[in-house]
């Protein structure tokens, strides 16, 4: 599994994300390299991909994807900050957070936005906590993903070659 140092950077309601060419929109980050903490990642993949120098970041929440841990950070931004995309990236840009779900994203994009969502909606309502939140979140996705991670595949070898057609 590939480890990801993902940042969340949110203003007035909009999320930064960031594309590279003929690709998805994905938050901004990217694997963490050998004797680097998950923070400096965060720092370094943030100011790399869109030229912007966040004042902090703050550990929120591992989220995990079909084949990447995504260790989430958010970013504090100055505020006279303007993101440019840079190295790899092609466009990045500000996008309101209920507008996510309906772009070209990535899973995992899409879930750490609505987990993000929660977590803060959670600040608003101290009852709820992040806990809930991900239950909310696993019951809202529990068709999508479960049957993609669960589909059955053909047997090789001794059966195949007897033209069964079992399946695991």
């Amino acid at each position: 599994m590939k480890h990801r140092a993902t940042v969340i950077c949110h203003e007035a309601g909009h999320v930064l994300l960031v594309a590279r060419t003929l690709s998805r929109w994905a938050l901004p980050g990217g694997r963490v390299k050998p004797g680097e903490t998950l923070r400096d990642a965060a720092l370094r993949e943030l100011r790399e991909e869109t030229s912007l120098q966040a004042m902090n970041v703050t550990y929120l929440f591992q989220f995990g994807g079909i084949r990447t841990r995504h260790y989430v950070f958010v970013a504090t931004l100055p505020g006279d900050a303007i993101p440019k995309p840079a190295n790899e990236i092609e466009r990045c840009g500000w996008f309101p957070v209920s507008r996510i779900a309906s772009l070209p994203a990535s899973v995992s994009t899409r879930g750490i936005v609505q987990l993000m969502g929660h977590a803060m909606g959670a600040l608003k309502r101290p009852h709820e906590g992040m806990r809930a939140a991900r239950r909310r979140l696993r019951k809202q996705n529990a068709g999508t993903l479960g049957a993609y991670e669960h589909a059955p595949t053909r047997k090789r070898g001794h059966a195949a070659k007897r033209g069964k057609r079992t399946l695991r």
